[in-house]
């Protein structure tokens, strides 16, 4: 069956934690994901800090306010960047990094300690959007299924810590991407593309927007010169000096390039906005077809 990966601006981040996944240990996997965990609310949390590099970069620093996972966990939470829900898990999932990376041997997913915590590990109902989306196969015309709850009662320690991770690799993501404005207060949203459409194209107006008002101004500037050279050749009309033929020649000369330049610049702003467009208009048919398979999967 064909797959449509899910597009995230942190795939090297997925890929990474998928390669420990299949080839490391327990202890691997954790530290991994962890890392990923607190660079993502690292990113999430300076899309509202001020943009003064020293300063963010002091914040974030080892020994500053914001340099441990857990201010992280605790400030993030505190300014409605994450839910109640994103809260709880990366608190549990803090506390299992903390317990492997105390003890130097003898522990995995298998060890009382860790296995408690995970237990404990369970999921929003419906609200677990896997990273791949399967694609309608030919002939078919219903819309396939996915599992939106994962986490069952039998599910293993290692298993939930590994769903937790996705999920949590998912929501930071599409926050971070999107930058999405209002705080998050509950579970409400989860497993829809609806909202990301939503922001994305309220993006996409801006960048129209933008475009236009760029170009406009390109225009005005081409206008510009063109002013220059006609005003430029009536003068040479009028004048005789060698001398000041050479310099309104010049001036021509000068503005002619400018126009070309404003041209080129022209044709390449309307080059990226349709290729723009029509990456634009590719995600969003993506996500539309998305937000159908998960309604297709929930449970009552």
């Amino acid at each position: 069956m064909t797959t449509i990966t899910k597009r995230n601006y942190y795939t090297e981040y997925l890929l990474e934690f998928q390669k420990e996944a299949e080839t490391s240990s327990d202890r691997g996997i954790v530290l991994i994901s962890l890392s990923i965990l607190d660079e993502m609310l690292t990113n999430l949390l300076k899309t509202k800090f001020i943009a003064n590099e020293k300063h963010v970069r002091d914040m974030f620093s080892t020994k500053g306010p914001m340099g441990q996972l857990d201010d992280k966990i605790k400030t993030a939470y505190a300014l409605g960047l994450t839910s109640e829900v994103d809260n709880n898990l990366l608190i549990k999932l803090q506390r299992v990094r903390n317990k492997f990376a105390h003890k130097v041997t003898g522990i995995s997913f298998d060890d009382d300690s860790i296995s408690n915590i995970c237990s404990n590990i369970t999921l929003p109902k419906n609200a677990f959007i896997p990273l791949g989306i399967p694609l309608m196969g030919e002939g078919e015309t219903e819309f396939p299924k996915v599992d939106l709850n994962p986490v069952k009662k039998d599910t293993k320690a290692r298993d939930r810590f590994i769903f937790a991770f996705y999920f949590l690799f998912s929501e930071l993501g599409d926050r971070i991407t999107f930058s999405f404005e209002e705080k998050v207060e509950s579970v409400t949203g989860f497993a829809s593309y609806s909202k990301v459409i939503e922001k994305m194209q309220t993006n996409m107006e801006k960048s129209s927007n933008f475009k236009i008002e760029y170009d406009r101004k390109l225009l005005l500037g081409k206008l510009h010169y063109k002013e220059i050279v006609a005003k430029t050749r009536m003068k040479m009309e009028l004048e005789v000096s060698d001398e000041q033929k050479k310099y309104n020649e010049a001036i021509i000369e000068e503005s002619q390039e400018k126009i070309l330049t404003i041209e080129r610049e022209r044709e390449q702003l309307e080059t990226e906005f349709q290729g723009f467009s029509q990456e634009f208009e590719s995600m969003v048919e993506k996500y539309l077809y998305f937000d159908k398979v998960i309604e297709n999967s929930k449970i009552d």
